[in-house]
């Protein structure tokens, strides 16, 4: 009885979960197989963005430290301006890739734009892009 009270312990730690699940690559990539599965039974809409940070400043070592710090403020605003189902991941060293579940690929522009306006508010520097696509459209892609 001990070791399942400790386990709903670790796995329900948060009572509310605010903003979107930040997990390393190799946890997002586990995270997506699954969520990929679960939308074969309950179709939903699975979507991939990636962001890409502008690198304008990384001539130098003091422009390398620029580039963390810019990627550490984008972290904080993609973790705010998302919701509690969606996760996202840092994947190099200014990018990041974001699942969206239950999003339609039509409000990609308005939920990119969320994210850049809670960076820019918290004194981001770069220049952001996107892309983002449904993930059976990716499939299809690999075919």
């Amino acid at each position: 009885m001990g070791v399942k009270k400790g386990m709903w312990e670790v796995i329900f730690q948060e009572e509310d979960p605010k903003g979107a699940y930040y997990c390393p690559y190799s946890s997002f990539v586990d995270y997506c197989h699954l969520m990929v599965r679960a939308k074969k039974r309950n179709d939903i809409s699975i979507i991939l963005m990636f962001l890409t940070l502008g690198q304008e400043s990384r001539k130098s070592d003091a422009g390398q430290f620029e580039m963390q710090q810019q990627m550490q403020i984008l972290k904080e605003a993609v973790g705010d301006s998302l919701r509690s189902e969606d996760a996202y991941t840092q994947y190099g060293e200014r990018h990041f890739i974001l699942m969206l579940a239950k999003a339609q690929k039509e409000n990609c522009s308005s939920i990119f734009r969320r994210v850049e306006e809670a960076y820019l508010e918290r004194s981001g520097k770069g220049e952001l892009w996107y892309y983002a696509d449904l993930t059976q459209e990716l499939g299809r892609m690999e075919e």
